[in-house]
């Protein structure tokens, strides 16, 4: 009997001839298999790589609904053959009548970074256009930090809302789809783009991307569709702060609309605060820093007591992912006694033992609701580790007081991790990746 490693080594065209002599019932299982294709151009290779996955598509292509590209092994001598590779796959799928795509990813391209021949960056670039303007049934796009220039990010938009895509489209990931440096919303162009969309209910962009025009126009198209947005804001705040007017008219004519900010390290260090206002209203925050970017004390701790002021009735989600920093504790503490509505909290920082034994007291006394808890804690001390074990128990018995059932799911002795109700699910499940985010 073949084993599971042997299968794994198995070229692609093997496995083809292979699935051709399986029964009808068996064949019809793969209908659920390839729905969902993700495919990694690599340097050189990639040519080749784009001859198997369309050996793949002739036999499987009626299936595939959900469609991820990306490439490893970049650099400048491979750009070229990376965009030859990818303008050969997407034209053979173009010619596919019966490919019905509703979903399509092209996250981390970093083209800023890896593509700088002005020939092999338009070349790919007209390749998505086309794939784009051909899509009848798309339902979500993810250009995550594929770092385009003005006019490329403008090419992909509009190839997206000028035809049916437009009409369809519900999910939208932009994320640093511009490059660095590109305040897009000073462009009429891009303007125009954004508008054609009719139909989007989960839009996840950068802050500098908005103003208070661009979101006026969302409210009057969009309205009730519009349930999801998620706020990017990292850097230097650049141009018009969005009024708490503005953030207000749009709650009132999107009545479902939930707001999620993600505040990266850089824009701690370019203080934020300005674009949290009032009437932003958030559900969900995430807070992100990484080891060589640390924020200070100050920076976070002010963060932290000012979302913990400004949206103590509405925050209902919070996560700290922050790899280095000093004692946050006291601000910590002083955002959970306000925020009374918050059921969900993941933290993977530093914290002194204390303060879980603070969040289990508040949790015991009701004056927190947690549904779900995530802790991860580094740099304790052999006796705190244990103190923190302790506290565990705790913990687990003070939520299930909340909600009947609980679920563990333990990594090693230094963590308290994810203690949450069995029963309750994400609302959203189609982010993509953007650091594990706890989408609401």
């Amino acid at each position: 009997m073949a084993s599971k490693q042997s299968w794994d080594d198995l070229p692609d065209i093997a496995l083809i001839e292979v699935y051709s002599y399986l029964p009808d019932n068996d064949r019809l299982g793969l209908i659920f298999l390839w729905r969902c294709r993700k495919i990694i151009f690599k340097g050189h290779a990639a040519e080749k790589i784009a001859r198997h996955e369309i050996i793949f598509l002739r036999v499987f292509g009626r299936q595939l609904q959900k469609l991820s590209i990306g490439f490893t092994g970049l650099s400048f001598r491979t750009c070229r053959d990376l965009a030859m590779a990818t303008d050969i796959y997407l034209s053979h799928l173009m010619k596919r009548t019966d490919v019905h795509l509703d979903s399509i990813s092209f996250e981390e391209l970093n083209l800023e970074r890896y593509w700088p021949f002005v020939l092999s960056r338009n070349k790919l670039i007209t390749a998505l256009c086309r794939l784009f303007r051909k899509q009848r049934t798309l339902k979500t796009i993810n250009m995550v930090s594929t770092r385009l220039t003005l006019i490329e990010g403008c090419r992909i938009l509009e190839a997206l809302g000028r035809y049916s895509a437009g009409t369809t489209l519900e999910i939208l990931f932009l994320e640093n789809v511009f490059r660095t440096s590109v305040i897009p919303y000073e462009n009429i162009r891009y303007l125009k783009a954004l508008n054609r969309f009719q139909a989007i209910r989960f839009l996840h962009i950068n802050y500098k991307y908005l103003r208070e025009d661009i979101l006026k126009n969302l409210a009057k198209t969009l309205g009730s569709k519009l349930e999801q947005l998620n706020v990017v804001i990292e850097g230097r705040l650049v141009g018009e702060v969005i009024s708490s007017k503005v953030w207000k008219v749009l709650h009132d004519k999107c009545p479902d609309l939930r707001i999620g900010v993600y505040i990266y390290t850089t824009a701690l260090e370019n203080d934020p605060l300005p674009a949290l206002v009032t009437g932003m209203n958030i559900q969900a925050c995430y807070i992100t820093s990484w080891s060589d970017l640390s924020p200070r004390k100050d920076e976070l701790g002010k963060i932290l007591r000012h979302v913990g002021g400004t949206y103590a009735s509405s925050l209902e989600k919070l996560a700290l992912h922050l790899e280095k920093q000093v004692s946050i504790d006291d601000d910590l503490l002083y955002l959970l006694k306000r925020c009374s509505h918050l059921s969900e909290l993941s933290l993977y920082c530093r914290l002194n033992v204390a303060t879980i034994q603070s969040i289990c007291s508040l949790q015991t006394e009701r004056r927190l609701e947690l549904q779900s808890l995530s802790l991860k804690i580094y740099g304790l001390e052999e006796e705190e580790v244990l103190r923190l074990m302790e506290v565990r128990e705790a913990l687990i018995s003070a939520i299930r007081m909340r909600s009947g059932h609980v679920t563990l799911d333990d990594e090693d002795s230094t963590v308290i991790n994810r203690i949450r109700e069995s029963g309750s699910q994400d609302r959203n499940q189609e982010s993509s990746h953007i650091q594990e985010p706890l989408l609401i």
